[in-house]
């Protein structure tokens, strides 16, 4: 078992050194908030999802929302991407390749896209401090 230890200790400072993306199994309501996303940032926002159907029915149809408050953000635009291994990301929203303005709240439903990994990118946000960009994710099941 010490060793044991040690080897997952060991997985885990990889991990952080190496910047191993985080991520999140969402919980059996299949509903998840992503924390407010940063004025300034670019890249993923967050943790991203794990969606591989064993906690519930893996949903090949969600929607995600943006919720804007505070002073409207002089600029922001995201993508919703999927992949199959956690490593290789690629565009599920209706825009896909390109990018979705968050600049005010925003939702839109993505049908028939099953996908093992789910996060939303940000590839661009500008505001004040009291600029808040929160994203929703809502799951409907499927098998």
């Amino acid at each position: 078992m010490k060793g044991r230890s040690i080897g997952l200790l060991g997985l885990f400072l990889l991990a952080f050194i190496f910047g191993l993306e985080a991520q999140t199994v969402p919980p059996a309501s299949q509903t998840y908030t992503w924390t407010a996303a940063p004025t300034g940032n670019a890249g993923q926002l967050g943790n991203y999802l794990i969606l591989n159907g064993t906690n519930f029915s893996r949903p090949s149809n969600y929607t995600i929302d943006a919720t804007v408050t505070g002073t409207t953000p002089a600029a922001c635009t995201f993508r919703v991407e999927g992949s199959s291994d956690g490593t290789t990301w690629y565009g599920l929203d209706v825009t896909a390749p390109s990018t979705t303005s968050c600049t005010t709240s925003y939702m839109e439903s993505i049908a028939n896209r099953p996908v093992l990994y789910l996060r939303v990118f940000l590839t661009y946000t500008q505001g004040d401090t009291t600029t808040k960009v929160v994203f929703h994710w809502t799951g409907a099941g499927s098998k």
